[in-house]
């Protein structure tokens, strides 16, 4: 998908908890936030702002029958040094990568795809050299968008 960055990181889930209750919540950046904040909205404003683009949430949001709006911000992290002489960290334990564009999985994958060919390329040598840990760090911080 190519698309503009702030369609990319603007949605809303929809996500079914029991027969009788749907959990909603809408996802954008701060930027977003702040510039609709500036011109006077409220953070409900906001949210019902964002569900009236679907058909089957306008409803919802016109009713404004729902719990509190809970918000929430994050910055993406990731351990600089992710490599010793003997050691290497995956995954969300390496970098917790921005939850709005759902790519944790696909980075965890990523990660443990390198160190795998990593330790399997260096097995003999008992450590891994001081470069390839360099590397990998660097690529995991490329990868939480840190650098």
């Amino acid at each position: 998908m190519d698309s503009a960055p702030s369609e990319y990181l603007d949605w809303v889930w929809e996500i079914p908890i029991s027969p009788e209750v749907v959990s909603v919540g809408y996802t954008t950046t701060g930027t977003s936030v702040k510039a609709k904040r500036e011109q006077g909205l409220s953070v409900d404003q906001i949210l019902h702002e964002g569900l009236k683009r679907f058909p089957h949430l306008k409803e919802l949001a016109k009713a404004q029958r729902h719990e509190p709006t809970n918000v929430t911000s994050f910055r993406s992290r990731a351990f600089t040094s992710a490599a010793g002489p003997n050691w290497m960290i995956t995954g969300e334990a390496a970098a917790m990568v921005d939850p709005m564009t759902s790519n944790g999985v696909t980075a965890a994958l990523r990660h443990a795809a390198e160190a795998s060919r990593l330790i399997l390329k260096h097995r003999k040598r008992g450590r891994l050299p001081w470069l390839a840990r360099v590397c990998y760090s660097s690529r995991i911080l490329q990868n939480g968008e840190i650098l």
